[in-house]
């Protein structure tokens, strides 16, 4: 969750929630001020399909409460850039130098969405000056599989769906969600798959509980699921 200073990642740990943010690598490499960075939008994205989701956010000042509770925060009211955590099996690591994506222009909404249809996100974030900054995600050599639904009839976007896909000797599970903050996808799923094949298995679980599974699908490929009561 985004918050003033870094994201925060709610771990379950002994039947409790823990912080472990810090400890997964969701620390600021050129942190500004008390507060680090201000985070409004969130998006666990695998941006370069290797299996392993990042983590991009988009930024901007916190004006801080009317009544003055907050002041220890209020140096929080300057320019804050956009972040961007890649993902690996060791946790998370700050490449928004890299990736050339640390705007400085205040940024509340964030969208990710594949403008090109090549099977890469692009990243859009919008704020209060100027027009949306888009950022196009060339297409690499890594598989990827989209997942689309048909949903029924009282839930055509199919919120609340889970989805596990089985390739490589891995499992990855991903749920439908709506808005995060101010961050919102397309009512889709997405994998990143790195260097399989295959899809050897996909279970669709929906929301009502009825289950589907489909065997050995192609990559770099969209699919459709359509629920049995879809109007």
């Amino acid at each position: 969750m985004g918050d003033v200073g870094p994201p925060r990642c709610l771990l379950t740990a002994g039947g409790v929630l823990v912080d472990g943010g810090a400890a997964l690598g969701l620390t600021v490499a050129e942190p500004l001020g008390l507060a680090g960075t201000v985070g409004w939008s969130l998006e666990l994205v695998d941006l370069d399909a290797d299996g392993f989701e990042d983590l991009v956010q988009s930024s901007g000042p916190f004006g801080g409460n009317p009544d003055g509770s907050d002041a220890h925060v209020r140096e929080a009211t300057g320019e804050w850039p956009d972040l961007v955590w890649q993902g690996s099996a060791d946790g998370f690591a700050d490449v928004t130098a890299e990736m050339g994506f640390g705007d400085l222009r205040p940024h509340y909404g964030l969208v990710v969405v594949d403008t090109t249809g090549d099977g890469y996100p692009e990243v859009v974030v919008h704020g209060p000056q100027g027009a949306p900054a888009l950022y196009d995600n060339p297409c690499g050599e890594n598989a990827w599989l989209t997942v689309d639904f048909e949903g029924s009839w009282a839930n055509p976007d199919a919120w609340g769906v889970q989805v596990l896909a089985v390739a490589g000797g891995r499992t990855r599970t991903r749920e439908m969600s709506n808005l995060r903050a101010r961050a919102q996808g397309l009512s889709e799923l997405y994998f990143g798959l790195g260097a399989v094949d295959r899809v050897d298995q996909l279970v669709v679980i929906w929301p009502g509980g009825e289950r589907v599974v489909f065997e050995d699908l192609p990559v770099r490929a969209r699919v459709t699921v359509r629920h049995p009561d879809a109007g």
